[in-house]
């Protein structure tokens, strides 16, 4: 699985940007969430404020956890744990049969 393969996939919910803005914004919050994870998830509902584009990250989170080629890597409990943190944060619940750290 290549990281193009996946963007090609979902593009139709993420924004368009050209490789090296990409390259960019996930350095920059590779930082944020590695010194700041906490407040980063406290940031989401103000920075996801209309329900579209809250259900359209959701949606992507869940369409990737379903993935075959990204559950291969086997996700860790803690990143089930904060997938479970974003829908809570973002005011709705998992979708059914999704991976959860309580269904691991």
């Amino acid at each position: 699985m290549t990281k193009q393969e996946i963007v090609r996939d979902y593009a139709d919910l993420l924004p368009s940007l050209p490789p090296e803005a990409w390259r960019r914004i996930r350095g920059e919050q590779e930082i944020i969430v590695n010194y700041a994870r906490e407040q980063a998830l406290a940031t989401l509902p103000a920075l996801l404020a209309g329900p579209a584009e809250r259900e359209r990250l959701l949606t992507l989170l869940e369409r990737l956890a379903a993935d075959e080629r990204v559950r291969r890597s086997e996700p860790s409990a803690e990143q089930r744990a904060m997938l479970e943190r974003i829908h809570d944060v973002l005011g709705r619940a998992p979708a059914a049969g999704q991976p959860t750290a309580r269904s691991a």
